[in-house]
Order: C-alpha cells, then sequence, then structure tokens
C-alpha cells in the first residue's frame, strides 16, 4: 500500500515538473527574449514591454493554478461536495463545459478524511483530463453512497478515446490512488462517443484489512 501511495505522490511530481518545464518555463524565457530585445533597442518598446507585462502576469496566473493544485483541501472549514463544485466550477464551467450531477444517495459523513482529498484528487485528475482532451461540451457526475462502498461517475460527450490503448499518467495516477483503499475503476469510451470514468471503493473500514470491492457485470 505505501509502495502504491509513493508512487501516486511521484506521478503527481512529475506532471506538476513536467507543467512547470513546458508552460510557466517557456513563459519566462519568451519574457526574457521580449526584455532583451527592450534593452537592445530592437522593436517598439511599448509593444514590448506591454507583451513583458503580459508574459509575467500569465506566469503569475499559471503559478497560481499549479499551487492550487498542491494545496489539500481544508475539510475542517468546507466540505467535500462544497470544494467539488468550486473545482468543477474552476476548471470545468469557466472553459464553457455544462455540469449535470446527482449527489441524491450520496452522504459524505460516511467518507474518511483520507479517502474525501482522494476523491477531490481523482475528480481534480480527471477534470483536467476532460479540458485537455475530450472536446466535450457535456460532463455529468454522479456520486452515492451506500452501506458497504462509494461509488462515483464522470462522463463526458467529448470525442471518446480507445480505451484498450489508454493508458496515460493520468489513469494511472488515479489507479494507484484508488488502490491504497482497495478500491477499483473501469473507463467506458470508445472514439467518438465520450468517455466515463466510474470508481468506488469500501467504507468505513482499515484499508489494510478491507475487502476489494467490483463493479457488478
Amino acid at each position: 500500500m505505501v509502495a502504491l501511495s509513493l508512487e501516486a505522490q511521484e506521478t503527481e511530481r512529475n506532471i506538476i515538473g513536467q507543467e512547470l518545464h513546458d508552460n510557466v518555463n517557456q513563459i519566462l524565457a519568451s519574457t526574457t527574449m521580449a526584455l532583451s530585445m527592450v534593452m537592445n533597442g530592437q522593436g517598439q518598446s511599448a509593444a514590448l514591454s506591454k507583451l513583458c507585462d503580459e508574459l509575467i502576469s500569465y506566469a503569475i496566473e499559471e503559478n497560481r493554478k499549479i499551487a492550487h493544485t498542491l494545496v489539500t483541501p481544508r475539510f475542517e472549514t468546507e466540505s467535500l461536495m462544497e470544494q467539488l463544485k468550486m473545482l468543477w466550477q474552476s476548471m470545468l464551467t469557466i472553459t464553457g463545459l455544462t455540469i449535470q450531477f446527482d449527489i441524491s444517495c450520496f452522504n459524505e459523513d460516511q467518507l474518511t478524511r483520507s479517502q474525501k482529498i482522494n476523491i477531490y484528487r481523482i475528480s481534480q485528475e480527471q477534470c483536467n483530463n476532460i479540458v485537455k482532451y475530450a472536446a466535450a461540451s457535456n460532463v455529468i457526475i454522479k456520486m452515492e453512497t451506500s452501506e458497504a462502498a462509494f461509488k462515483m461517475s464522470i462522463a463526458d460527450n467529448g470525442q471518446g478515446c480507445n480505451v484498450v490503448n489508454k493508458k496515460g499518467v493520468g489513469l494511472k495516477n488515479i489507479t494507484c490512488r484508488l488502490k491504497v483503499f482497495n478500491g477499483v475503476v473501469r473507463t467506458v469510451s470508445s472514439p467518438g462517443v465520450g468517455f466515463s470514468l466510474l470508481f468506488e471503493m469500501p467504507l468505513m473500514v482499515d484499508i489494510q484489512t478491507t475487502i476489494p470491492v467490483h463493479f457488478a457485470s
């Protein structure tokens, strides 16, 4: 279990490192180039100065997003549901996606704090996947708890993929997180028909002794 948890952490670090290198670092490199042109009297100084200001503002915003990704949600002051709604708003609604969610059979009091954190992180991971790859317009989210298990599904109406060949870092990270709690994950998709992520984990039992749950066929 510890090895799986560490693997998930390393995967997240690699993702963040890649974001810093490929995104923030490139923005700062462009800013440096523009500043060099200003100092050497190349081009129009006013236009280049404006560009530098815009690039720096963009870098600050990207850095803020990365920092927000790292911060652990504070469930002492806000519920998991409140945190998730803010997450969906900031990652999905702001991009123009329509969100429908069903929490009529969900009771978060049955979840441990560790489970809440992992549900939040998995949701964060899948929202990121949807924004980057799905080309979707609508997302349907369902959460439910029973006496034995928590279940969640996140489905989009995007371009879909061949799940047999889908072995991305994001899905691997989700799988590692669920294994820590003896949870399971299933994906349903094919090109042109959207993508559904379904996962579940047992409730209110010690993660060292819990019995794995399985999806019904």
